[in-house]
């Protein structure tokens, strides 16, 4: 294991759409039941991601249709806010960035490519 930090980490991020989605969170003591939010008029996300990316790694997020790997590369870009958890690029806490520090690190940090049906189709 490289003593280099990882050049991305998520701990514990959950994003879930709602009115009640924080309190919610916070009464579920991580243990995120979707059935019982989408009960309350919620929608889980993103439920618990943690991983570390390494420099040299590559990480694919795979998953079926509706499952929220746009919605965890949204917080990861920080398009869309977290409900809970931390994100770190390069050490930096993403969460705690200002809008312009926020469009540096977009900048001179991450790519994107957004989503579009046959991308890749000649």
């Amino acid at each position: 294991m490289s003593d280099q930090q990882p050049v991305i980490k998520c701990d514990s991020v959950y994003k879930i759409f709602g009115k009640n989605a924080e309190k919610m969170l916070q009464n579920a003591n991580g243990k995120v039941v979707a059935e019982e939010f989408q009960k309350a008029g919620c929608v889980v996300g993103v439920n618990n991601a943690s991983f570390e990316v390494n420099k040299g790694e590559m990480l694919v997020v795979m998953g079926l249709s509706g499952s929220g790997k746009s919605t965890l590369l949204r917080c990861i870009s920080r398009l869309t806010d977290a409900t809970a958890g931390n994100i770190y690029i390069e050490g930096e806490d993403l969460l705690a960035l200002n809008s312009k520090e926020l469009i540096e690190l977009r900048r001179n940090k991450m790519g994107m490519v957004f989503q579009s049906f046959a991308l890749l189709t000649p």
